[in-house]
């Protein structure tokens, strides 16, 4: 009995703190679902905006800036980039290196993976990510919340 009672308290408190005001608990959605919600944002943003997007049969937006004359890579290979990547809800920016950083594009979110090979070295590409080719329904950190939307813009310096 006394089990079933400390029990009841834990699940109790588990209870009060999962529904405090400020905890957001995301809601993971099936991915048509999901991929349509990030659609009608992502294309509101870019209407709003006036910019005109290609779309990719994924659901990845991007705008080619420049690009480039380079090698071109594949979605296996490494590049060396400078990027910045930002919520498209707020603009808010969450990461960036404008040093130059190497990366698998293995292992990179598959809208990187879908988008940068759209340019050569020395291109630049705006790729609107929806959130079920970026970090999902989980997100990262507070940084990135579930369901994010995102924007990022990637300078491709060179293939590896």
């Amino acid at each position: 009995m006394q089990k079933i009672f400390i029990f009841s308290i834990l699940l109790n408190l588990l209870f009060v703190i999962s529904c405090k005001e400020d905890t957001i608990i995301p809601v993971c959605l099936p991915a048509t679902e999901q991929m349509a919600i990030d659609a009608v944002a992502i294309d509101n943003y870019l209407s709003e905006n006036e910019i005109s997007a290609s779309i990719d049969p994924s659901g990845l937006r991007y705008l080619i800036l420049a690009e480039g004359t380079g090698e071109k890579p594949s979605n296996t290979d490494g590049v060396l980039v400078k990027y910045k990547g930002m919520l498209l809800s707020n603009g808010s920016v969450f990461d960036q290196n404008s040093e130059g950083i190497q990366l698998p594009l293995t292992g990179v979110i598959n809208g990187w993976r879908i988008g940068i090979p759209f340019i050569k070295e020395g291109g630049k590409i705006l790729l609107y990510i929806p959130s079920i080719l970026g970090y999902g329904c989980r997100g990262t950190s507070s940084k990135i919340p579930g369901n994010a939307n995102l924007i990022f813009e990637v300078e491709l310096i060179s293939v590896l």
